[in-house]
């Protein structure tokens, strides 16, 4: 059995759980270009890996057209640091962006 190495963070003040991904996927990752919020969703992007659209319930990948037109930014609301979900509590569901 393979054991993949986790990040988290989480989104909405904690409401939208731990959102997980490999730890892998952040040596390709640019904090400066990787977040956006459009209409109430998060999004975030892990280049190769592909890009996510959050709300407090859900999450769905997005197509690679798509992420093509995003203006991609540095960290932004709805977006946390594992950090703060820690200090201030996290609603208890994962999401694992792997599995989408």
């Amino acid at each position: 059995m393979e054991i993949i190495e986790r990040q988290q963070l989480t989104a909405y003040k904690g409401q939208a759980g731990w959102i997980k991904f490999p730890k892998t996927w952040l040596e390709t990752f640019d904090m400066s270009k990787g977040f956006w919020e459009y209409e109430g969703y998060g999004y975030i992007n892990f280049g190769s890996h592909g890009a996510f659209k959050i709300d407090k319930n859900s999450a769905e990948k997005v197509s690679k057209e798509d992420q093509k037109q995003i203006p991609w930014g540095s960290l932004c609301w709805p977006w946390e640091t594992y950090q703060t979900g820690v200090m201030f509590g996290v609603a208890s569901k994962d999401t694992s962006l792997d599995k989408l």
